[in-house]
């Protein structure tokens, strides 16, 4: 535990940026009182504690090989057999893997094993590794991998006695499921996926774009380096060829939807300001500072000949993340854009990113992935607020019955803002 210490200080260049080192040394010392030699699990849930406090999202902990992961891939671990959704202060039903109608999506859950959904929030959410204070991070996190995180840090139950409303009522019901491992929760998809019309098999994974009369849409759905790769995608000329669509039909308004982007390669996020840049700028929009101390900068380009003139709208929640979150800003910040949705997941300032360093504990041997680049934004304006996520000018909020009805608050809203 202490050489983990040691380890971030080494090479986390933000550990004492964004933290007081006051406080990361009492939660050192906390945690240190808690060791102890009955489990490989409670062991796991210090060293999260911890690593969580760094207050930085991009480490990562543990691989295949560690104790508390290898069983998800070989199948010997069994979870809950239910995807949560975490809506705010509510927690519904998002998809189940049981073979009847007995709970089903929409549900809403009260409680786990008698725990309450609010108390487990309470015991899970210092775990989860996020920048700063951005909660709606967190609560994606939740949404994503909630039934590992119930499995480590709250119980390895054979069975789960749920409490729950049932979407449309009232009354509270309960019902026993059945734990599943993940080649049961795969057989069951396989099945329901073949009595369902796949139509989005053919869908790019990188981007949609349409454009409308004058209005355009353009979802960049990942910079995730495997995808650009399968698709052999450059980013000066994947933006050149889009920015020419747009001149080419005259278009007005261009909505960029970056929701649920969890970023990947940098100059996705970079190449685009020659395209949206208002005014010409000069200055810096971005910095890289290694753990050694060797500095990077970024200069505001020249706008492009094919710079876009008209009005821009960005769709973003809690998922927007990394190089996204920082596409977010620049576009906010160079384009003048309108955000709308939730705060971003990235801290608007800077973070902790790039190339990690990889460690593994000398008794434990747990996997630690140390972000080893502080990723600054000397551009960012300040909100009046700090270590948070780059915010909307328009905060958007759904009810579980528009999630279910699968409705676009985000694009429904930028719509109306361009009919205006």
């Amino acid at each position: 535990f202490t050489y983990l210490k040691e380890m971030m200080e080494e090479y986390c260049p933000t550990l004492y940026e964004y933290n007081d080192k006051a406080d990361i040394e009492r939660l050192f010392d906390s945690l240190y009182q808690e060791i102890d030699d009955t489990t490989f699990y409670r062991f796991h849930q210090v060293i999260s504690r911890f690593v969580a406090g760094a207050n930085e999202a991009h480490f990562d902990v543990g691989s295949k090989e560690d104790p508390f992961m290898a069983g998800i891939f070989d199948g010997s671990f069994r979870f809950i057999p239910l995807v949560l959704k975490f809506l705010d202060d509510n927690t519904y039903v998002r998809y189940s893997y049981i073979s009847d109608s007995s709970i089903q999506r929409g549900d809403r859950i009260l409680a786990i094993n008698s725990m309450s959904m609010d108390d487990l929030r309470e015991k899970i959410m210092p775990h989860i590794f996020s920048d700063g204070d951005i909660i709606t991070y967190k609560l994606e996190r939740m949404t994503a991998i909630f039934e590992l995180l119930y499995y480590w840090h709250i119980e390895r139950a054979d069975s789960f006695t749920v409490t729950y409303i049932p979407f449309g009522d009232s009354t509270a019901n309960r019902i026993t499921l059945r734990a599943m491992n993940r080649p049961e929760m795969v057989e069951v998809l396989k099945e329901r996926n073949a009595e369902e019309t796949r139509e989005d098999e053919e869908e790019n994974k990188f981007y949609e774009f349409e454009i409308d009369d004058k209005t355009a849409y353009l979802k960049l759905k990942t910079f995730d380096w495997r995808v650009v790769k399968e698709y052999e995608l450059e980013a000066d000329v994947f933006y050149e060829d889009i920015f020419q669509q747009l001149r080419n039909e005259d278009v007005e308004n261009l909505i960029i939807d970056l929701r649920s982007n969890r970023g990947g390669r940098q100059e996705f996020g970079n190449e685009m300001i020659q395209f949206i840049l208002k005014k010409d700028r000069d200055g810096v929009f971005r910095k890289s500072i290694s753990w050694k101390g060797r500095e990077r900068e970024y200069k505001i380009p020249e706008r492009h000949e094919l710079n876009f003139k008209g009005d821009i709208y960005v769709l973003v929640n809690g998922e927007t993340y990394s190089t996204a979150a920082n596409l977010a800003q620049y576009l906010k910040e160079f384009g003048k854009a309108v955000l709308i949705g939730r705060e971003t997941g990235s801290r608007h300032e800077g973070f902790a990113a790039g190339s990690k360093e990889s460690v593994s504990l000398p008794n434990s041997k747990i996997h630690i992935g140390i972000p080893r680049y502080w990723i600054q934004s000397p551009s960012a304006k300040d909100q009046g607020v700090k270590n948070r996520g780059t915010l909307p000018d328009y905060e958007v909020r759904y009810t579980i019955t528009e999630l279910l009805d699968d409705i676009d608050k985000e694009r429904e809203l930028a719509l109306k803002l361009i009919e205006k």
